[in-house]
């Protein structure tokens, strides 16, 4: 018997992976392209080093997760603390995520919506 549950699970891996690996990816050819214009001239190094440390600050701002000691997932850089559920708990969101009565909700209330600066 197949279990909605493994092909949840097998979603959500499939979600942080891709967005975990576009994030290093995209910011290790930037920092290769502003070492290339350096290279040939194209920039100062006043100019890559700022550059670079954009890159650096991204860096940091991406999310980053791993298995905490009692087998929660613990996602970093979100907040100051990481946010940590259970695995019960993350399928009960992505499920939610995924409806269309949710994304229904977040667009009819996206006014009274606050967004983190």
């Amino acid at each position: 018997m197949l279990s909605i549950q493994t092909h949840t699970d097998i979603s959500i891996k499939k979600m942080i992976t891709f967005i975990i690996r576009f994030t290093q990816l995209h910011n290790h050819i930037m920092a290769e392209e502003i070492l290339q214009n350096v290279k040939e001239g194209k920039i100062t190094i006043e100019q890559a080093t700022a550059q670079l440390e954009k890159v650096h600050i991204q860096k940091k701002e991406n999310i980053t997760y791993k298995i905490s000691t009692k087998g929660a997932i613990s996602f970093y850089n979100i907040r100051r603390l990481p946010i940590t559920l259970y695995k019960e708990e993350l399928n009960k969101i992505v499920n939610i995520y995924n409806t269309n009565e949710f994304k229904q909700y977040i667009q009819n209330n996206a006014s009274q919506l606050s967004q983190k600066k």
